[in-house]
């Protein structure tokens, strides 16, 4: 059977992958890249997550900056003593692999804005 693919799960999902990856998974914020936030190495990681249905691609939209930045502004506000750090914004998206939404893939792209 397995547990359904939702909001919460596929957060979940990309907090074990990080952690799996030796990031330390910092409290979520409210912003579209701040869905999950880590530290990988001294670096502040800003994460968009999405999710997608059986069937679906992976998305390809560009990033925003500007959203990416205001996300990761308001996350650092109201956690002043990290706003020193180095940063950059990661996305991962999950697509849900089964009609039931059971199961997921997840893609992980690293550092999204530093082609723009």
């Amino acid at each position: 059977m397995g547990i359904e693919i939702t909001e919460e799960t596929c957060r979940k999902m990309v907090e074990a992958l990080f952690e799996r990856k030796g990031y330390e998974v910092l409290e979520p914020g409210e912003g579209e890249y701040s869905g999950v936030v880590a530290v990988d190495g001294g670096t502040m990681v800003f994460t968009k997550v999405t999710m997608s249905g059986p069937g679906s691609d992976f998305p390809s939209d560009r990033p925003d900056r500007r959203s990416a930045e205001r996300s990761a502004m308001a996350w650092l506000a109201a956690h002043e003593d990290m706003a020193d750090a180095p940063m950059r914004f990661d996305r991962v998206d999950v697509v849900a692999v089964s009609g039931a939404y059971k199961k997921g893939i997840a893609r992980h792209a690293i550092s999204v804005l530093s082609e723009l």
